[in-house]
């Protein structure tokens, strides 16, 4: 459901799925015993504390953004649901933010800003060879422990938090936003598995006189997670759950001038680091040459060329067949979700 502002007179605008439905004309009632709360629809960077009328009108833009109408589909009402906590002196929440960083750790980047992921080692030695043969921190392979991995930080990305050790046991660890197991969700259609750490993960460290790393995990630390659930809130996507983290210990060093930038993406302290890849069904993994899955005929494209697959040409000749798709990671204690674009690619001729 959802309400809707009509000019002065708020309305409730309530519309039942189909489970909604069915109890409804079963006679025994809705008998509705507990709701949540979303705002997928507002842009928080709109609070504006320049305004020049006042600090009356700092969230003015926000308040006049138009609501999502109700919809029967499961999930497109509350994907970022509103969340309870007793405590009221949480000042900061932790938010995701991609680890690009090239330090040796093979910390996969994107490519106009989507992870591309090759289904067979045949695609990923051509992604090496010509498109990203300078940039091969872009290329990852599907269904690898070894090879480059998609990375995130979760933490506070605030400067007014200087990222020192008791910080993050003031605002992350005493306030219970300390999160130590995720969740991820992927599209079963296309992705059979994920890896991810479990829990021996070598932290994310730097030494606080030299600021080099002195511990850090590397995709060997992944594990294969396959059972995964039906998710109730994304058709055809599965929750692989209780993927646990590397804990970042990253801190200001010694001597403050050192920058701790070249670690850490975040502004102020972070809780983890997170990192994964994905298993595709076999089926969309065939050499080129062979047969093409139809799945990249219904949810993809076919027989694409290089400046149609990666916005630029090659001398390869090669074409490809890929799909579109996102993964998100949902931490378990705080809710903290993050959508993640992935291009599944299979070369095809």
């Amino acid at each position: 459901m959802a309400f809707l502002d009509n000019s002065g007179d708020i309305i409730l605008d309530a519309v039942l799925t189909e489970v909604g439905r069915k109890r409804l004309t079963s006679g025994t009632g809705l008998s509705i015993i507990k709701y949540a709360l979303g705002d997928d629809e507002i842009n928080y960077s709109q609070y504006d504390k320049n305004h020049p009328s006042g600090s009356a009108y700092y969230d003015l833009e926000i308040l006049q953004t138009p609501v999502f109408e109700a919809s029967t589909q499961i999930n497109a009402n509350i994907n970022y649901g509103l969340l309870t906590f007793t405590r009221n002196d949480i000042l900061y929440m932790p938010m995701w933010k991609q680890n690009q960083i090239v330090n040796g750790s093979k910390f996969a980047s994107t490519h106009q800003g989507i992870y591309y992921v090759a289904v067979n080692e045949e695609t990923a030695q051509a992604l090496r060879d010509f498109q990203f043969s300078t940039s091969l921190e872009k290329v990852i392979a599907a269904g690898s422990t070894s090879e480059n991995a998609i990375t995130y930080e979760l933490g506070l990305d605030t400067t007014e938090l200087p990222k020192t050790q008791a910080n993050k046991v003031a605002y992350i660890n005493q306030t219970g936003i300390n999160d130590n197991r995720f969740t991820i969700s992927a599209n079963g259609l296309f992705i059979s598995a994920v890896m991810g750490f479990a829990g021996n993960a070598p932290v994310y460290k730097n030494n606080l006189t030299t600021n080099k790393l002195s511990k850090f995990p590397t995709p060997k630390n992944l594990v294969v997670y396959a059972n995964g659930i039906p998710s109730r809130n994304k058709r055809n996507y599965v929750n692989f759950n209780q993927i646990r983290k590397s804990a970042v210990q990253i801190y200001v060093p010694n001597d403050a001038s050192t920058s701790t930038s070249l670690h850490s993406v975040m502004a102020g302290p972070s809780s983890a680091l997170f990192m994964f890849n994905i298993a595709v069904q076999s089926t969309l993994a065939t050499v080129s040459g062979g047969q093409v899955d139809k799945r990249y005929v219904d949810y993809g494209k076919t027989a694409q060329n290089a400046t149609q697959t990666f916005g630029a040409s090659d001398a390869s000749g090669y074409t490809y067949d890929f799909i579109d798709t996102a993964v998100d990671i949902t931490a378990r204690t705080t809710g903290a979700t993050i959508s993640v674009p992935i291009r599944i690619l299979r070369r095809r001729t």
